[in-house]
């Protein structure tokens, strides 16, 4: 479970785009193996967008197995969490831990941080080393 859990993350990081669609294959993969089909499917309708002509229509039968576990989720906290946050689920880069109200975030990147012994305001951001991290007080 814990791997489908990671793997969920890999379609929100910012990477080249030819990376993205490796990204998402994986979570799609791990996600359909753990039995989250909510969370697989939703990625696939992204996959469906990107995917090269020659592709499309095994993503479709991937979707259509989605639908036919009527987007069921195995891993109920994972599924809250993302409706919480509309389908985007809010991690900390550095631990990968979910994100509460308060915490820290990267103007120039917007990875966030949860706030931690290790981790603080004005500190030069891990993820992309160039931004300073601001305190911010919801998830928006």
């Amino acid at each position: 479970m814990e791997i489908a859990r990671c793997a969920a993350l890999l379609p929100q990081t910012s990477v080249a785009e030819r990376h993205r669609i490796v990204c998402r294959n994986v979570s799609v993969k791990r996600n359909t193996e753990a039995g989250n089909y909510g969370i697989a499917g939703n990625v696939l309708k992204e996959l469906e967008r990107l995917a090269p002509p020659q592709f499309k229509e095994d993503v479709r039968k991937k979707i259509s197995m989605c639908e036919e576990k009527e987007f069921q989720n195995a891993d109920k906290e994972l599924e809250e969490i993302m409706k919480r946050d509309n389908g985007i689920v809010k991690f900390c880069w550095k631990t990968l831990e979910w994100i509460e109200e308060s915490h820290l975030e990267c103007p120039y990147c917007n990875a966030l941080f949860n706030e931690s012994d290790t981790v603080d305001e004005d500190d030069k951001c891990s993820y992309c080393l160039c931004g300073e991290l601001v305190k911010k007080n919801s998830i928006q």
